[in-house]
């Protein structure tokens, strides 16, 4: 059996398609390569969801919604967490409700229907832009106001 290595300098070498075989059949060959095919594009890396900004919003004309990442950078767009809102209390730990904003929409008015658990829908309408959502003065009016938007994750 011969192996030969080849070096660039006395600090790295190279060693490329090597098969060491202990029978008389060799075993197909792979090269482990997946950071060269992540670079370029080949592999999808599993993504975490990461949370691009969180706070309390209805959000009206005048509370803009800005994300740490604008949805051009994103892998497929935002999704809008939203949650059970009382008036005069804040955020309740409830009726969880989520929203997909695809790249596609940017530049476009969304209507949003959500359920107030068990009561009456709620409508919320968002002028989506790449760097950031704003919302309509009616988000806060009525029954609107019972849901909030309180995150924005990488989808």
């Amino acid at each position: 059996m011969e192996v030969i290595i080849s070096g660039g300098n006395a600090s790295w070498v190279q060693c490329d398609g090597v098969q060491m075989i202990a029978d008389e059949s060799a075993a197909v060959y792979d090269p482990e390569d997946s950071v060269w095919e992540i670079t370029k594009g080949n592999y999808i890396l599993d993504s975490k969801q990461m949370s691009l900004w969180a706070g309390e919003r209805y959000p009206t004309a005048s509370q803009v919604v800005k994300p740490a990442k604008t949805l051009s950078e994103c892998r497929n767009g935002w999704i809008l967490q939203w949650q059970r809102y009382a008036k005069g209390s804040g955020r309740v730990d409830s009726n969880y409700q989520t929203t997909l904003i695809p790249k596609n929409l940017k530049g476009r008015g969304v209507r949003v229907l959500l359920a107030d658990r068990w009561g009456p829908v709620v409508y919320k309408y968002l002028y989506v832009y790449d760097d950031r959502m704003e919302g309509h003065n009616s988000n806060s009016t009525g029954d609107n106001h019972n849901q909030a938007l309180t995150e924005v994750l990488e989808w």
